[in-house]
């Protein structure tokens, strides 16, 4: 996987785990990250700082604020969005469900 602008990488599955995946992403005013799928795996947000606001699948839209968390359920596309007028830092973690 090529590496964008304001992602750092923390956990990278094996051999460091039995499969869960980390990183920190950064996102400007107006940027998101690309909708994607994470298929077979689940995932979680955690807001550091800014405001989030995730598109994804069945459940619409979710705004989390800093020091939120929200979970995107296997098998869901979803686009995580900075639309507020600062930058946008959180962790993501994946594992296999």
């Amino acid at each position: 996987m090529k590496e964008k602008k304001g992602f750092q990488r923390l956990l990278k599955g094996l051999p460091q785990t039995s499969g869960m995946k980390s990183g920190q992403m950064v996102l400007g005013p107006g940027e998101d990250v690309g909708e994607h799928n994470t298929g077979e795996r689940e995932e979680m947000l955690i807001v550091l700082e800014g405001e989030a606001t995730v598109r994804s699948g069945s459940r619409g839209r979710i705004t989390a604020a800093s020091f939120s968390i929200v979970y995107v359920p296997a098998h869901t596309a979803h686009n995580v969005f900075n639309l507020g007028k600062s930058r946008l830092r959180y962790i993501y973690v994946v594992s296999p469900v």
